[in-house]
């Protein structure tokens, strides 16, 4: 039977800025792209004879998710620790567990904007990484 449901928390390790946990925003959506080969949608895939060429390109794994922002508090910090890890050059492992119990753990990093939506408590989070964003437990 397929199950599914929210990200639980996603826990982070990282030498420069040292280690921690976020939460998601229950009953939101959180995506996971395996990452791989992949072959562009488009119909610039093919020859002049009008046959479809299978070009593949690598593209990193990544994870998103809607994190929840607890600003008044100062041992959660979400927005400061965020920025912290997208200044880091170093390595951050990331794990994403699911409250089905499937977990995910990768290293990567922050990328994109990061901005709190301060009337709402979030913030929109997107990690990526090199390698392959493994199952464990």
């Amino acid at each position: 039977m397929p199950s599914g449901g929210d990200l639980k928390e996603m826990t982070w390790q990282n030498q420069d800025v040292g280690q921690g946990r976020v939460f998601s925003k229950a009953g939101e959506t959180h995506t996971i792209d395996l990452g791989g080969y992949k072959t562009d949608d488009s119909e610039d895939n093919t020859d002049s004879g009008a046959n479809f060429m299978n070009l593949k390109t690598t593209k990193p794994w990544s994870y998103e998710y809607t994190a929840a922002v607890d600003e008044v508090n100062p041992n959660r910090m979400e927005l400061e620790t965020a920025q912290a890890l997208s200044n880091s050059f170093s390595p951050t492992t990331f794990t994403f567990t699911n409250i089905n119990g499937i977990v995910y753990t990768g290293v990567g990093t922050i990328v994109g904007d990061i901005k709190h939506d301060r009337s709402k408590s979030v913030m929109a989070y997107k990690v990526m990484g090199s390698g392959i964003l493994q199952q464990i437990g």
